[in-house]
């Protein structure tokens, strides 16, 4: 399963997410802790979902997930300072795997910065300022922190707008192969890095090629770049290996799969792929509990076995004394005369020979009737 996007297929999803500018927050969910669900009332639409799962994806779903018993702090923040909120602007941050929601209300403007890269992380902020982040990262050079101002990690080239003048310096300029030198300094990830390359009919794996064929590639990464949207899911062996804006000849061999926007192709794998996920969860999450509860039953059946066999005995016993009642009375009555004038050693003797007598104590007076004999 896809876990995480290039800064190209990002491009191609923000351009999507446009539909939502003018609309309303009108619920925020956060189904897992890393996990968050806006629903937007977008005028003249309707209801859109907008799910984002860390660290790296994010997408427009008509899958609603299941949601936890309890609200997690952070998203019951964002309830707070978002719901009712407009959306007025969304944009990517430059060619990072960075999206920026603006968002208005009627206390002020908030910015909700979704960063899908690394660990992954969500921060409200407001003015540039950190009201409060998912979770508290730090590097060398930045920190998202609560109070922090937010600064965009920066990169010294943009696939998106770079001259060909600095693409001829950072390719001459580069050590590594001009797979890598795409994929990784200039950022568009490697899969579209190796369709370039393919495109371009140039060896990926080469460090030093000419100028003709610098100007080639360069010429080549604008147009996938700038390729009509037409999305695919791309199947090896029944499986989902990938979701592309487009088809690419990196996958030529491979059966794809198209869908009417970039999303559904999301949804059809990553919605199911998370739901089964999240089941599987809620299973482990009560399997302790259910395994508690089973015992339990287990316990208060063999209980409830005891009590009726109890009952049985009880009643099996109180049909025998019935049925003695009489013989048993004018014995009682007897014992009653002799304890006037008698010992219980002088009555034992005296009813050694009664059947129904199995033991008398005569020290507490007790006597064990046993109506089996007779």
């Amino acid at each position: 399963m896809k876990k995480e996007l290039s800064s190209v297929e990002l491009k191609y999803l923000t351009d999507e997410f446009q539909q939502l500018i003018g609309s309303k927050v009108d619920k925020i969910y956060q189904p897992a802790k890393k996990e968050l669900l806006f629903s937007f009332h977008v005028p003249g639409i309707g209801k859109k979902m907008l799910r984002i799962v860390l660290p790296g994806l994010i997408w427009l779903t008509e899958v609603k997930p299941a949601m936890p018993e309890k609200i997690h702090g952070f998203c019951a923040l964002l309830r707070k300072y978002l719901t009712n909120a407009r959306v007025r602007k969304i944009e990517q941050a430059g060619s990072e795997r960075i999206l920026e929601f603006q968002l208005e209300t009627k206390k002020g403007e908030y910015s909700l910065i979704i960063e899908l890269f690394g660990k992954g992380n969500i921060l409200l902020c407001q003015k540039g300022k950190i009201i409060l982040p998912l979770s508290l990262q730090k590097w060398k050079d930045r920190i998202i922190k609560k109070g922090e101002n937010y600064t965009f990690p920066s990169r010294e080239h943009n696939p998106f707008k770079i001259t060909a003048a600095k693409f001829k310096n950072l390719i001459d300029s580069s050590k590594e192969t001009i797979s890598k030198t795409l994929a990784v300094e200039l950022g568009i990830g490697g899969v579209y890095a190796a369709e370039v390359c393919l495109r371009a009919g140039i060896n990926k794996t080469a460090k030093k090629i000419t100028e003709q064929e610098i100007k080639k590639i360069y010429k080549t990464m604008n147009s996938l770049l700038q390729q009509k949207i037409e999305p695919v899911v791309v199947f090896e062996n029944n499986k989902a290996i990938d979701i592309t804006p487009f088809k690419l000849e990196f996958y030529a061999k491979k059966r794809q799969e198209l869908f009417k926007t970039y999303s559904q192709a999301f949804d059809s794998v990553l919605a199911k792929g998370l739901e089964k996920k999240e089941l599987t969860q809620v299973k482990d999450k009560f399997a302790g509990r259910l395994e508690r509860i089973e015992k339990r039953i287990k316990m208060q059946e063999e209980n409830l076995k005891k009590q009726e066999k109890a009952a049985k005995d009880s009643q099996a016993k109180g049909e025998k004394i019935y049925e003695k009642y009489s013989e048993l009375k004018k014995l009682f009555s007897e014992i009653k005369k002799m304890r006037k004038t008698m010992s219980w050693k002088e009555i034992k003797a005296k009813l050694k020979s009664v059947k129904y007598i199995k033991q008398i104590n005569e020290k507490t007076g007790e006597i064990l009737i046993e109506l089996n004999k007779r």
